[in-house]
């Protein structure tokens, strides 16, 4: 079924904004102007912070407001009869910002959002296969190879990067493929290969 846009005057909680914002239940802001050429009314356009969420920057008589579009309309189209402080987005999508997809609740149901602790294991399951992806790395013979011809095999990265006196992230070297530039590594002028890489 499709969702209708319902809009509202804005009364919520940041009284400044009354009489100058209207939300959408479809997550949308509208900014009443005064009609002159730099403040005129219009559909305000968010801005995505490093989290994920959408949010506002909005001048008022001089004064600038950053605030998150979901609990503008949390505040307007979610009901909170128990008072909850926090606006969980019910699909994990941080973006999504429809009532619909919006809820009232508490540090600890925040928490416990299917969709977030499904994401959560996700990662840590990724950083772990990673983790493993490179100890299993570390153990594999590799060659060095110098720009005048010298070539050093070594049982693994370990023993390389305790041969050259090495702290630099070696496998970013290998995955790079090429000699290494910088003046300050102690692999300056080698380039790294995994053994069975090596024709």
């Amino acid at each position: 079924m499709e969702e209708h846009e319902v809009w509202a005057q804005y009364t919520g909680s940041i009284k400044a904004f009354h009489g100058l914002i209207m939300v959408s239940n479809m997550g949308r802001v509208f900014k009443r102007g005064t009609n002159t050429s730099k403040n005129m009314s219009r559909i305000l356009k968010g801005t995505k912070n490093a989290q994920g969420y959408m949010r506002l920057h909005i001048s008022i008589n001089g004064k600038i407001y950053n605030k998150p579009i979901h609990r503008l309309v949390a505040e307007m189209f979610c009901p909170n009869p128990n008072n909850k402080p926090y606006v969980d987005h019910i699909n994990a999508q941080r973006d999504d910002n429809r009532a619909c997809n919006l809820q009232w609740v508490t540090h600890a149901e925040n928490c416990q959002n299917p969709h977030y602790t499904q994401k959560l294991k996700t990662r840590i399951s990724e950083q772990l296969r990673q983790h493993n992806h490179l100890k299993e790395a570390l153990k594999k013979p590799v060659v060095a190879e110098h720009r005048d011809g010298t070539i050093l095999h070594f049982g693994s990265m370990n023993e390389l990067k305790n041969y050259f006196h090495a702290q630099s992230n070696v496998k970013r070297i290998i995955q790079n493929n090429r000699f290494v530039k910088s003046s300050k590594s102690p692999l300056k002028g080698w380039k790294v290969q995994f053994a069975d890489s090596v024709a």
